[in-house]
């Protein structure tokens, strides 16, 4: 729920004066859950709301109380397709298999948590846009199988782009898991909507522990931005003959592996 406003507060006193009084912190969301007991779900365009209610305003109107935390959302079942629009205003935490289909758009002031064993497949033209980014944790794999962007903001397990797909990731800045790319993987603010979209940083960075590998096309900031690689590139895989290709600087930081088999 939404906070109290403040209501001034009279002052006895040699000087007369008011106080100001502070608006309510705003309630915290609440939990939604959607179960099916055996097999899968469909999302066919809906909205889901668990966003913390609103700050109130102090007496004299200038500082606002914080807003309530974000509820949270989760879907139990085998899989959860998702068919066109689906606004999120909650956290998603995903544990399972969830299909973005053609035509399917993630969006709203929300974020998507990926966690192990969770699969997140996007197809056709399908996009995973919310406010508050996308995040893939250790075990759990994103995958694109078609012309996608995804607001991924943290990656510590697997994003695979299969061979003949592209995807489009504006927000991603630094791997610190495996990128297995076989398509076309394109990263930086370059032609981006969003957040901080004025803004081209002109880099990413490879972590220690991430992996770049694959037979594919990585860009970086259009082709006007720079790798840092402090982790592995691996060509077509470790221990496999293939070809990487890089649109964009390359900057092979100490202790960085490029490892090349022939």
């Amino acid at each position: 729920g939404q906070g109290g406003n403040g209501v001034d507060i009279p002052v006895t006193g040699d000087a007369p004066a008011t106080l100001v009084g502070e608006g309510g912190r705003g309630g915290d969301g609440g939990s939604v859950t959607l179960r099916a007991a055996a097999g899968k779900l469909v999302l066919q365009t809906p909205s889901v709301f668990a966003a913390g209610g609103q700050g109130g305003l102090a007496s004299d109107g200038s500082v606002q109380a914080p807003d309530g935390a974000w509820g949270t959302f989760a879907a139990a079942a085998s899989a959860v397709d998702v068919q066109g629009a689906l606004t999120i205003d909650a956290v998603w935490t995903n544990g399972t298999v969830v299909n973005m289909l053609d035509g399917a758009f993630l969006d709203g002031t929300g974020v998507f948590h990926n966690l192990a064993p969770g699969r997140l497949n996007v197809y056709g033209d399908a996009a995973v846009a919310p406010d508050g980014g996308v995040h893939n944790g250790v075990g759990a794999v994103i995958t694109s199988h078609g012309t996608n962007t995804v607001y991924l903001d943290s990656n510590a397990g697997t994003v695979t782009v299969a061979a003949g797909a592209q995807l489009h990731t504006p927000w991603f800045l630094v791997n610190a898991g495996t990128l297995q790319v076989d398509g076309t993987m394109r990263v930086g603010y370059s032609g981006a909507m969003g957040r901080m979209a004025a803004f081209a940083p002109g880099g990413f960075t490879n972590g220690a522990n991430g992996l770049l590998t694959g037979n594919g096309t990585f860009v970086v900031d259009g082709g006007a931005g720079t790798l840092y690689n402090q982790g592995t590139i691996a060509p077509g895989g470790v221990g496999q003959v293939g070809t990487f290709n890089i649109t964009g600087g390359l900057v092979m930081e100490p202790g960085s592996t490029l490892a090349i088999d022939i």
